[in-house]
């Protein structure tokens, strides 16, 4: 069982690091902001909105990884900021939803 789940952990995490620049931006949405006003008004509105916004941060940190795994050259300290940013909104989103479990 435990060979079988690192396999698949193991499978998972290539086919992420094989993603190319384009298709990782095409996973964002695209009413996708940056700001931090888009970001408190995607808290307040609904459900799916929230879950876009948790998604999205997840494809932020994974455009932090590329950036970082194929030497582009961006400043190091700009990737760490990026994936302080989209773990902030991540944890932001995941609070929304215990203050507010229900909305719809």
């Amino acid at each position: 069982m435990t060979a079988a789940y690192l396999t698949f952990s193991a499978a998972t995490l290539h086919r992420r690091n094989q993603l190319s620049w384009e298709s990782l931006s095409s996973r964002l949405q695209p009413a996708w902001s940056v700001s931090s006003s888009a970001r408190v008004a995607v808290l307040a509105s609904d459900r799916s909105a929230r879950w876009s916004a948790f998604r999205d941060a997840g494809v932020l940190m994974q455009m932090a990884d590329y950036a970082d795994r194929n030497g582009v050259a961006v400043d190091p300290s700009v990737l760490a900021s990026l994936r302080a940013d989209a773990i902030r909104m991540r944890f932001a989103v995941l609070q929304s939803f215990v203050r507010r479990p229900r909305l719809l």
